[in-house]
């Protein structure tokens, strides 16, 4: 028993992980995305966003309201489905200047489904706000 487990511990030493490569979806993913936060501030926006992956799973992302993202990607519950957590600064619209949780979905064309929400209750009401589009290479 002794070596057997000796020897996997070499083999898993010896193989790389492909688990935690992100060869795959790295790139620059660019797209129209939709933010809302209008249960707050009743704000709306639609405009272009450029997203680069690294094969190493980090996240670095612009778009047309000044927000700047970063974080990471990590491999989801299926195949073709990835977590985010990114941090977001420099927006226009302050209030999405936080941690955004989400993910992506790699659709049966190739393309990404991204989908990024923040709840929480920082006031009396409730804020929830989300972003979300279609990314494509």
């Amino acid at each position: 028993m002794k070596r057997i487990l000796l020897a996997a511990a070499a083999l898993a030493v010896a193989l790389p992980c492909a688990a935690k490569t992100f060869d795959d979806i790295s790139g620059t993913w660019s797209g129209a995305v939709t933010m809302d936060a209008r249960n707050i501030a009743n704000v709306h926006s639609v405009g272009p966003l450029s997203m680069n992956i690294t094969g190493d799973g980090e996240v670095d992302a612009a778009d047309a309201n000044g927000c700047r993202m970063e974080g990471i990607v990590k491999k989801g519950l299926s195949r073709n489905l990835y977590d985010l957590d990114l941090r977001m600064t420099g927006c226009h619209y302050e209030s999405f200047n936080r941690r955004w949780t989400g993910h992506l979905a790699q659709t049966a064309d190739g393309r990404m489904q991204m989908s990024l929400s923040i709840a929480s209750r920082t006031t009396a009401e409730p804020e929830y706000m989300d972003a979300s589009g279609l990314l494509a290479r």
